[in-house]
């Protein structure tokens, strides 16, 4: 969640936005659809809908709630939590990417127990890359969600603008069903991460590009 009074989730790279009515924002976006006074029920509802596959085009869902802190915590108890880490790794003018199931992505994971998120965004950097790389800055969180065994997952990941330090070892952790993995021009990879990745990963890399 960010330090504004707003929560931001994508689902099925449909973004969900959760903000108190009296903070309400303004938007020029016509793809924009705003729901006042909204409740758990009608979120989850909207949730449902979309995750089936049932809503077509390009939205935005925004819910205005009045009591937002009482929403939040009872929309998360409708799902299991998991945090994770990643980071947008650079050397020189490239940056490091990953394919995985049909999509460019960036390297995250899981954060094991008793761990930072600092320590897990690097460990996942160097399992999924074989890349050895340390922090500069934190950039941001992205929340997503998806189903596994039946259960309604809503992820948090912690995202760090990165520095490889080694790369001579590069391959794919194939286990994780990471196919490929590669260096590429700051430009080109931004604009394969926009057309060609998750919604969640296009929103974080706006947010690196925003701090050049």
């Amino acid at each position: 969640m960010s330090k504004n009074p707003i929560m931001r989730f994508y689902v099925n790279d449909y973004l969900f936005v959760i903000e108190p009515t009296n903070a309400a924002t303004q938007s020029n976006n016509t793809d924009l659809s705003i729901f006042s006074a909204a409740d758990v029920s009608q979120i989850m509802d909207y949730y449902q809908l979309v995750k089936s596959g049932r809503v077509k085009g390009k939205t935005t869902f925004t819910f205005r709630v009045k009591d937002y802190e009482k929403i939040i915590t009872e929309i998360k108890k409708q799902f299991k939590l998991i945090k994770a880490a990643g980071g947008i790794v650079e050397k020189g003018n490239e940056i490091l990417l990953i394919h995985r199931l049909n999509k460019w992505d960036l390297p995250k994971g899981k954060i094991e127990k008793g761990e930072s998120i600092e320590v897990a965004a690097i460990r996942e950097v160097e399992e999924e890359c074989a890349v050895k790389a340390e922090i500069l800055n934190k950039i941001g969180e992205t929340w997503h969600t998806y189903e596994l065994k039946g259960k309604d997952i809503l992820k948090c990941t912690y995202w760090f603008k990165m520095l490889c330090e080694s790369d001579t070892d590069l391959k794919p952790q194939t286990e994780e069903a990471i196919d490929e993995v590669k260096w590429m021009h700051y430009d080109a990879a931004l604009k394969l991460l926009h057309q060609e990745s998750y919604a969640s990963i296009s929103s974080i890399v706006t947010q690196y590009a925003s701090m050049k």
